[in-house]
């Protein structure tokens, strides 16, 4: 055995596949299977066994893989002593599950954020579990993992064993990508029953700890392909009609680009969670690193109510991802008056709820308008419910729902009305 072997198996249980893994590592796939099989007679143990969700860890071989990156860790950390320090400054490695609003929004930040002269960011793409795993080794700052909300006991409970601090970013419903030519892509008021005889894609996202592969076969439809590249996932259902894959939603660009279409699927019960993790303290911990022994760190205070009501009373926009609010607001009735020049429109005093993936969307001029739209359709309509105002008259001769439906076009992000008073 050397540490070289150890890299080997460790990539496979990463991608799940010994030709990812050999293709990752430019070797090839005989080679990584021989290093696998000469693994397992050394040790007299199997490492790896194949399932319809592709090449996972046995029992025994989950624990030979957890010391192998701890010895590989340790073999990081020697090999970094002769390394001299090239000046590069501090490394922010993260996770992200496949999500394009994500990336989006790590570019965005880059982009609008002056970054630590010399600083790095690492990320990389991978599932709840290799995140959670990453997270807790090291080898991550932070992640953010998805899974059904059906399960969220489990990851709850992983978390809390494994002393990971968690935050809830988004909770949503997820959509169908199907390719443009595809019959499901013709489905009249698609449903899950209709589904029926097509064949999902899956990666492993949402992957619950504890459960055993045989108890999640239980849930699973037989017609099932798991492939982990978002990527080749995308190119498949634009090769394979008869495919589909849920997904959160997808921008404009990477649908045409894939040939695809994304559909709600009225009446589903299924519901993700993003969530950020991180170890407990690492973050604070990290402020006061930078502070060092003589200097002082400053965090933001959290917003006040008062200062909430006085932004959105003067009609402004309070700035991307301003969620901490002192006191926290729990689940309930709240009331506040919105009778002013900015809420009421023709005498009538308007709320809506309209929905994005992002908060910087809330700074589009064009998200603007049409929620200021929106909340003129239902002053002059007077809508009984949801679907009333989606069909009521927009302008232009569209519906509310016809020019939601351009908003998702023209942005490239999922826009919803959810709700109106």
């Amino acid at each position: 055995m050397n540490t070289q072997h150890f890299r080997y198996a460790v990539e496979v249980e990463r991608t799940g596949s010994i030709s990812q893994a050999a293709e990752n590592l430019y070797i090839s796939q005989p080679t990584i299977s021989k290093v696998i099989k000469e693994l397992e007679d050394t040790l007299g143990i199997t490492i790896f066994q194949r399932t319809p969700r592709g090449t996972v860890a046995t029992e025994k071989g989950a624990q030979f893989l957890a010391y192998a990156k701890e010895a590989l860790a340790q073999v990081d950390k020697m090999e970094r002593l002769s390394r001299p320090d090239d000046g590069r400054g501090p490394v922010l490695s993260a996770a992200l599950p496949h999500a394009d609003y994500l990336l989006q929004g790590l570019l965005a930040l880059t982009a609008d954020t002056k970054i630590e002269s010399g600083a790095r960011l690492s990320v990389e793409e991978t599932d709840a579990m290799q995140a959670m795993r990453g997270v807790q080794d090291g080898r991550y700052r932070l992640a953010v993992i998805r899974y059904p909300a059906a399960r969220e006991t489990y990851f709850a409970d992983y978390l809390k064993n494994n002393g990971l601090m968690s935050e809830v970013i988004w909770e949503f419903e997820p959509l169908i990508l199907a390719g443009q030519d595809s019959p499901i892509a013709a489905i009249d008021r698609l449903s899950e029953d209709k589904l029926e005889g097509y064949i999902e894609i899956q990666s492993d996202d949402g992957r619950a700890p504890y459960l055993t592969g045989g108890e999640e076969e239980n849930d699973r439809d037989s017609r099932v392909i798991f492939v982990n590249a978002q990527s080749e996932r995308l190119e498949l259902l634009s090769i394979v009609p008869d495919a589909y894959l849920w997904a959160s939603p997808t921008p404009s660009k990477r649908l045409t680009r894939f040939g695809l279409v994304q559909r709600r699927c009225p009446g589903t019960a299924r519901r993700w969670k993003d969530v950020l993790i991180f170890r407990h303290g690492k973050l604070l911990g990290e402020l006061e690193r930078r502070a060092g022994r003589k200097g002082v760190a400053f965090a933001l205070h959290a917003t006040s109510v008062d200062e909430l009501m006085a932004v959105a009373d003067a009609g402004l926009l309070m700035p991307p991802k301003s969620t901490w609010f002192e006191p926290k607001l729990r689940s309930g009735l709240f009331i506040r008056r919105i009778a002013n020049k900015n809420t009421v429109i023709d005498g009538v005093g308007v709320v809506v709820e309209v929905n994005a993936e992002t908060d910087f969307v809330g700074k589009n001029e064009k998200f603007q308008n049409f929620v200021k739209g929106v909340a003129a359709v239902v002053a002059k309509e007077d809508p009984k419910d949801l679907e009333a105002l989606m069909a009521a008259p927009y302008g232009n001769g569209r519906t509310v729902e016809q020019e939601r439906q351009e908003m998702v076009l023209v942005i490239g992000e999922n826009i919803q009305v959810r709700r109106f008073a």
